[in-house]
């Protein structure tokens, strides 16, 4: 490690590495002189063209095995040593001057601890995608009225509100955006850490508004983010058990991070993160549901989930209970209990053999 290096860059591959060198040629090309940043990446396979780069980068490179990649994070965090570290989804890329904007934005800001900068969307081939045909967590249209925001640490709450405005902001979208002072993740947040699953982004948005400094959100789009069928893991797509293990974890780290916010006095915070938590069980349990009529389980068991979805929709939200989106799992549900196997062989049709996504 050079003893100049301002700020870490840390990234993480676990499987995937077709756009990785993409990602590593980005933080070369940085204007930010290269001994002024470190670079850590942390991977589970060997490839000769690949090591050979990032030996030239001058990387810290980290085999680890580990499928729970936020504990691959922490320990890729933990090999750097830099005040500021920031991060990069393998399949994304920097503008080339990221680094520079961020080491000035914390220069002449001193008090902010938390930083985080709009994308531009790119596909699978690293060409734009047109603005137009952005998601809304992309567009991040409220920041082109407000313009870059400085959050004071005793205003904290004006962002969460921000954050669930119509057009809202997304603070925490995308690990490639967000820069954080590692003094940050010290403490109860740094003993936590590991037992995050999912949500990396949001657990260190979550770190940024507890901790004493001020946050900082940048109306530039200095991350390229690819948005890809290859490239990018979702929620609906593959593997319908995976996907709905996954929105398992999400909804355990939300209700984590909420009980930490609330330990942390931010009431606030802990109520918007358990509203999310409840977003992703009803997500989970309408999943789980589908998945076990498309599999053709037992009456029994579609009836007790089917009870149990109903319980908790009219604990947490009634009025979602009677809207069309759930309507349609129970209909797929009675529709089951009265004709399993026509509603089976409809399913499968309608969702594919592995399940509902």
């Amino acid at each position: 490690m050079a003893p100049e290096a301002e700020i870490a860059v840390v990234i993480y591959d676990y499987i995937r590495k077709e756009y990785l060198l993409s990602a590593v040629r980005s933080i070369a090309a940085q204007t930010l002189p290269r001994d002024r940043f470190e670079l850590v990446v942390s991977k589970n396979f060997d490839d000769p063209l690949i090591d050979r780069e990032l030996e030239r980068s001058g990387a810290i490179t980290i085999h680890d095995e580990d499928p729970r990649f936020t504990r691959c994070w922490h320990r890729a965090i933990n090999a750097s040593r830099a005040p500021i570290v920031t991060f990069l989804d393998d399949d994304d890329e920097y503008e080339p001057d990221r680094l520079e904007r961020i080491l000035e934005t914390m220069r002449e800001k001193p008090d902010v601890g938390y930083y985080r900068n709009r994308v531009r969307t790119i596909d699978g081939g690293g060409q734009p995608i047109p603005p137009e045909r952005w998601r809304s967590a992309e567009q991040d249209k409220e920041l082109d009225a407000l313009g870059p925001l400085y959050i004071a640490p005793e205003d904290k709450t004006r962002l969460l509100e921000l954050a669930r405005r119509r057009n809202r902001i997304w603070p925490s979208f995308n690990v490639g955006t967000i820069a954080i002072r590692r003094e940050l993740l010290d403490g109860e947040l740094g003993r936590i850490y590991e037992d995050i699953r999912l949500t990396m982004d949001m657990f260190l948005f979550v770190a940024g508004v507890l901790s004493p400094r001020a946050m900082y959100v940048d109306n530039r789009r200095l991350t390229r983010y690819r948005y890809a069928p290859k490239a990018r893991y979702r929620l609906f797509s593959g593997n319908s058990h995976r996907t709905i293990s996954q929105l398992g974890d999400v909804m355990e780290d939300y209700r984590m991070l909420s009980a930490l916010a609330a330990r942390h006095g931010r009431s606030d915070l802990a109520k918007w993160l358990s509203r999310e938590s409840e977003y992703s069980e009803r997500l989970f349990r309408d999943a789980t549901l589908l998945e076990q009529v498309t599999a053709g389980a037992e009456r029994s068991e579609v009836t007790r989930l089917s009870k149990e979805y109903l319980r908790f929709l009219l604990q947490t939200s009634p009025d979602r209970a009677f809207r069309p989106d759930v309507w349609k799992t129970w209909a797929y549900a009675f529709a089951y209990l009265c004709a399993p196997t026509t509603t089976r062989r409809f399913a499968e049709v309608r969702f594919g053999s592995g399940g509902p996504f």
